[in-house]
């Protein structure tokens, strides 16, 4: 590990402190070779695929004389509604323009056998003994001290599949002063967001961690999303310690939390996503629409119109309703919005949240939604959406922005031709859709509390070893407190 130390002489003034400061820099992690090389490889025209060198400046060519078209528009545009989605069309083709040099960049260093071919099959990649880092595949290097091995002391089979597990106090001390070197360089820290396993023991280290930054950042409003996966259909000792894990996830870390979302895809099914073709198993895809829902929350907060606060206090509108669902819709435009129903009811949103029924009679306590990729050249559609939003009968914020949802590389090609997205003229490749996403605070969350207390009235907890050093200790003391949440939302 490669570490620089520079010490900064402070100058006084006015009898300040005067010392040394010590900056402390690392080397990323290493890539491996056929990883790096990905970054080349997925790119629009698919993993392994020939595209020529000259292809590919022709389509920047064609990228950069569009981008001059449209600021002669916009020089030339009198209508100031025009004019601001000709200047959001801009900024997306720049950032498409500066992602095909870079593409270009990696293909001419490829040439020259500075990063090898994935497509070459005799090629000894080495992924069994290079790759260490889950984080290796992500396409953004992470900082060494972000990655952190977590040590279990038990004596069970699967000591990640039980709650304990996750309570080393060594352990949450360092990740916490791991989090606390990063969250100093925040000039203005406006929210923290968690994303945990909720049915294994990583809900007790993320339980530990929000305990520490709910101390030090009492004031920041942390969103946390809690993940989770089917049942077991084999293993029942894994569906037990799942049930009692999801129970003391949503006891202990909602108190931390200004809004929790429980998210799964065990409940999905194909015909809940009409615009794509997705196989749920595959987590490479059903992650990607968790995260595309949660991006879309954040857009207003990366264009700095809006805050995290203005999201918790939309939808949790006490302490003791902070409970959420998260709800998308992809691809979506607004030739899908149905101004007859509630939102809540919407057709072609589906829920994120497990146990949740759209259902029209059913009112939100609070909500927050986002609705991306509004045709600017539909004020009629786009004016009866905005009445829609304003007559809401609940404490509702929206936001609707012109800007779609850009289709990184990375990203699951399992779109369907639904007509609902822009593809690329040259690749025919899906490079932007429209998006709807609607966070809300339910009466419905008593099926997804109600559905824990009776698994839990199950157990007995109290005859089970691995459990035998936890608080509370009886599933009555559990089912209690589940029970006070589910009359909150009554």
């Amino acid at each position: 590990m490669h570490k620089k130390l520079s010490d900064v002489q402070k100058t006084p003034i006015n009898d300040t402190w005067l010392g040394n400061v010590n900056t402390v820099m690392q080397d990323s992690h290493p890539k491996n070779l056929f990883l790096r090389a990905l970054d080349d490889a997925e790119d629009q025209y698919g993993l392994g695929s020939e595209v020529s060198i000259e292809n590919k400046q022709s389509i920047i060519r064609k990228v950069s004389q569009k981008i001059s078209s449209i600021r002669k528009q916009i020089i030339n545009s009198n209508d100031p509604h025009n004019t601001k989605a000709l200047m959001d069309q801009v900024k997306i083709l720049e950032k498409e323009h500066l992602i095909l040099i870079q593409e270009l960049e990696r293909m001419m260093l490829r040439k020259t056998g500075a990063i090898p071919n994935p497509s070459q099959d005799l090629y000894d990649f080495k992924l069994d003994s290079d790759v260490k880092y889950w984080s290796d595949y992500m396409k953004y290097t992470l900082h060494p001290k972000t990655i952190f091995p977590c040590t279990f002391n038990s004596n069970h089979d699967c000591p990640t599949n039980i709650w304990s597990s996750g309570s080393n106090p060594d352990d949450i001390e360092e990740i916490f002063d791991r989090f606390r070197i990063f969250s100093e360089d925040c000039n203005y820290c406006e929210g923290i967001q968690v994303f945990s396993d909720v049915d294994t023991c990583f809900g007790n280290v993320s339980h530990n961690l929000l305990l520490d930054i709910k101390s030090e950042f009492s004031r920041i409003p942390v969103h946390l999303y809690a993940f989770y996966g089917p049942v077991s259909k084999n293993d029942q000792t894994y569906n037990t310690r799942r049930i009692i894990n999801l129970a003391l996830s949503m006891i202990l870390m909602k108190e931390n939390s200004s809004i929790y979302v429980p998210l799964s895809y065990k409940d999905w099914s194909i015909s809940d996503f009409p615009g794509i073709n997705m196989n749920k198993k595959n987590k490479y895809q059903s992650s990607s629409i968790f995260a595309s829902a949660i991006n879309d929350l954040n857009l207003q907060n990366l264009q700095g119109s809006s805050n995290f606060n203005d999201i918790s206090n939309s939808v949790a509108q006490t302490q003791y309703i902070n409970i959420c669902a998260l709800e998308t819709c992809l691809p979506w435009n607004l030739d899908l919005f149905n101004r007859s129903l509630p939102l809540q009811a919407m057709e072609n949103i589906y829920a994120l949240t497990p146990n949740l029924y759209r259902e029209e009679h059913v009112k939100p306590y609070g909500s927050f939604s986002v609705f991306r990729g509004i045709d600017p050249n539909n004020p009629r559609k786009e004016s009866e959406l905005r009445d829609y939003l304003n007559s809401m009968q609940f404490p509702s914020r929206s936001y609707i922005s012109y800007t779609p949802s850009f289709v990184p590389i990375s990203f699951p090609r399992y779109f369907n031709d639904t007509g609902y997205v822009h593809k690329n003229e040259v690749s025919n490749v899906v490079e932007q859709i429209g998006t709807c996403t609607h966070l809300q605070s339910t009466p419905q969350q008593t099926n997804n509390i109600g559905a824990l207390i009776h698994a839990i009235e199950q157990i007995p907890l109290d005859k089970l070893v691995e459990y035998s050093n936890l608080e509370p200790l009886e599933a009555k003391e559990i089912v209690n407190i589940l029970e006070n949440y589910r009359e909150n939302y009554i």
